[in-house]
């Protein structure tokens, strides 16, 4: 297999991943296409005339280098759906990417669960993702989304806060981060799960790539969960895609006066699965979970907080701080995990046990 064909019919006008794996279902391989005539390309009734000229006057053979160099030099991996690494149910989708770009690591088979939603989320749909994306998390269960504002970066970072992997599916390449304030977010998933995008490094993000990427994110995953959703939301394309591809689709309920609820309710309308509580985690994994209920086991530092929790009606962390401060314990993160786990929760300006 030679990468510099595969890349460069991937980047044909004309040729996208339905085409391309058209081309392959019928036994052409990219190395045939570009050893092919003129007549030869259109005998395979496939290719589009404006595709064919490109493919004979073999510039996007230069553009394939060019690419290949830029990755390179930015450490970002390429592999196509021949390759070993290649995510074995993105692979099975009816339109898979033929070629990928990554950034960080994607493992073959791992367990992944899409956690999508509105960039707009209500205090309800922000705590829900939290909650979601820590316990996949936690559960060694790795969180795929899509990097945008809200839903997603929430279920990105909860993730990364649960100690567990996470996949950002770009709309762009992954030299064009999108959008550029979520750089620190990028390189933080980079180091403890990946970036994937089907673009080459140097494509800027365009409205028409994002229905496109939503495919990668339920095409990875073999379950999705759409938090909030507004009428029109990007995640309802999502979920759109999960049920042609054959995954199961959550939705989280909401009150039915509230926009970002909407989509979500209209999903259990026909017939999405509802996720009304966290327990319904494990229906998504199809196994036991950990984390409900403050079964985990705590760590030294968030027994001793959850103590002063209990013995108070309503724990104000100020008033510990300079205690907390003399042991190297940072009073807001363990308040996150013990939140996040489901044991504390805020009241009146301050917490108290849940």
């Amino acid at each position: 297999m030679s990468l510099r064909e595969w890349i460069a019919l991937s980047v044909v006008d004309g040729v996208g991943s339905i085409t391309f794996k058209k081309l392959l279902d019928k036994g052409i391989k990219p190395e045939d296409i570009f050893s092919s005539s003129k007549a030869e390309l259109k005998e395979t009734g496939i290719l589009r005339e404006s595709s064919i000229d490109e493919i004979i006057r073999k510039d996007v053979l230069n553009k394939a280098d060019r690419i290949i160099e830029d990755a390179e030099k930015n450490g970002i991996k390429i592999f196509t759906i021949e390759s070993r690494l290649y995510p074995f149910l993105l692979k099975n989708i009816p339109d898979p990417p033929p070629v990928l770009y990554v950034m960080g690591d994607i493992k073959s088979n791992e367990k992944c669960v899409g956690v999508v939603g509105t960039r707009n989320p209500s205090e309800y749909g922000k705590v829900v993702a939290e909650r979601i994306a820590f316990l996949l998390a936690l559960n060694g269960v790795a969180v795929v989304s899509g990097m945008a504002y809200g839903i997603d970066a929430i279920a990105h970072l909860s993730a990364l806060n649960g100690g567990g992997r996470t996949i950002a599916v770009l709309g762009s390449g992954l030299k064009r981060i999108y959008p550029e304030e979520h750089k620190n977010l990028f390189k933080r998933i980079c180091e403890n799960g990946a970036a994937i995008s089907e673009y080459p490094p140097d494509e800027e993000p365009h409205t028409s790539h994002f229905p496109q990427r939503n495919r990668i994110i339920s095409g990875i995953s073999s379950a999705v969960i759409v938090v909030e959703a507004g009428e029109k939301s990007g995640a309802l394309i999502t979920a759109k895609f999960a049920l042609e591809q054959g995954r199961e689709v959550f939705a989280v309920p909401g009150n039915i006066t509230s926009v970002q609820s909407k989509g979500t309710n209209r999903l259990i309308k026909e017939g999405a699965n509802p996720f009304i509580s966290f327990e319904d985690l494990s229906e998504v994994l199809g196994q036991p979970i950990m984390g409900i209920g403050g079964s985990e086991k705590l760590s030294e530092e968030e027994n001793y907080v959850l103590q002063f929790i209990k013995e108070a009606e309503i724990f104000y962390p100020e008033s510990i701080i300079p205690l907390l401060r003399e042991k190297g314990i940072n009073i807001y993160e363990i308040l996150t995990s013990l939140e996040l786990k489901g044991l504390i929760k805020k009241s009146k300006g301050g917490f108290r046990k849940a």
